[in-house]
């Protein structure tokens, strides 16, 4: 299993604060409606996820301008499958939350992973909200493409905040 590498510089080395103590206006606001029902199959999961990343009407893949980064992400169907493979997970829910990270993220971190390549790990947080995210970039010849995305608790974010620390809010 891929995994991402041990003693890679963490938020700590970055004098960074633990993302506990981050002030309010750096949250996103939340409101109980940017949680999406699940869907009842893996297929019906993937239609919701598909749809709020704009892959509708035959839209199989799409370029996503990343200003935080100044980059792009490529975001296809294709790799959302894995995203909505876990059903008891049912990750199509946090499809809101994932996408405005994408777009506005709290940091963007680079790590190094155990196979010799990198992940951009995006964090996005939200006030008053139980729900955090942890969306993930594979880095793969010269393209950022979407590879998943999970709810966390804040203060389990900090362990993904490792590596190189490429954009804060």
């Amino acid at each position: 299993m891929i995994k991402e590498e041990k003693d890679q510089d963490n938020w700590k080395v970055f004098n960074l604060d633990d993302i506990r103590n981050t002030p309010p206006e750096q949250f996103h606001p939340y409101e109980e409606s940017m949680i999406l029902k699940a869907g009842e199959t893996e297929q019906e999961a993937l239609e919701i996820v598909s749809k709020e990343f704009e892959l509708v009407d035959n839209i199989c893949s799409r370029k996503i301008t990343i200003n935080a980064i100044q980059s792009w992400a490529i975001v296809s169907i294709d790799n959302l499958k894995h995203v909505v493979e876990k059903r008891s997970d049912a990750r199509e829910r946090f499809s809101k939350l994932a996408h405005l990270t994408l777009l506005s993220p709290f940091e963007v971190w680079k790590i190094k992973y155990s196979d010799g390549g990198f992940r951009l790990a995006f964090i996005g947080i939200f006030s008053g909200s139980k729900n955090h995210i942890l969306l993930v970039l594979k880095i793969d010849r010269n393209s950022n493409i979407l590879w998943n995305f999970m709810q966390c608790e804040l203060k389990k974010l900090n362990k993904h905040r490792l590596g190189e620390l490429i954009f804060k809010k």
